[in-house]
């Protein structure tokens, strides 16, 4: 056990550099609770040999990548390092490990210190209370790191109103009624490529 303890504790090192996180006191906690839960997701691995089978496929990947890009990232990169320490036994544990450190990052880790939030810029002509209706609405998307501004600012990523804006040079979702499912749908995606625009 203490050589798999090892390379868990290595692989939270691994996982903390590549999210950029800057040192503080706060962090040093961090830190030190995903390698205590790193190290324990491993040894449960290690002692029993199961696999579920609701997290053994790469089907379900691509959503965490468009939604916690910077969580994908060095997860997979700290798995692709250890990835022979990590089988314990099939190859397929590789996918639950995946979905277990997301799952854990996504836990202890918050999203505001390792990703720059999404600037959505809410401005309908039909008054406060509709705007705030629709700011709801937005606050809705949990975990997608969102931040809503009532006026268009340098940060803004996304603008959504009643009223297009000729010439700004931001995605505009206009609604001339309440949402749709597909103005919404539309709106998860616009916040997709404007993380992703934002990664570089």
């Amino acid at each position: 056990m203490a050589k798999l303890d090892l390379m868990s504790e290595a692989l939270a090192k691994k996982m903390i550099t590549c999210l950029n996180i800057p040192p503080s006191k706060q962090d040093e906690l961090l830190c030190d609770q995903l390698k205590k839960k790193i190290i324990w997701i491993n040894r449960k691995h290690a002692i029993f040999d199961f696999v579920l089978s609701a997290f053994t496929s790469k089907t379900q990947f691509s959503y965490f990548f468009e939604a916690y890009p910077v969580f994908s990232f060095a997860v997979n990169q700290s798995i692709k390092e250890f990835k022979n320490e990590l089988v314990f036994g099939d190859e397929s544990i590789l996918n639950q490990l995946f979905y277990e450190y997301i799952f854990l990052l996504v836990q202890i880790c918050p999203l505001d210190d390792v990703e720059k939030p999404v600037y959505v810029c809410v401005d309908f002509s039909l008054g406060e209370l509709y705007t705030k209706f629709i700011t709801r609405q937005i606050e809705g998307f949990l975990n997608m790191n969102i931040e809503i501004e009532h006026r268009l600012s340098s940060k803004t990523d996304i603008y959504i109103s009643d009223c297009m804006l000729q010439g700004l040079k931001l995605q505009q979702l206009i609604c001339k009624k309440p949402p749709s499912a597909d103005d919404w749908q539309f709106f998860g995606d616009a916040v997709i490529r404007a993380k992703q625009n934002s990664k570089g």
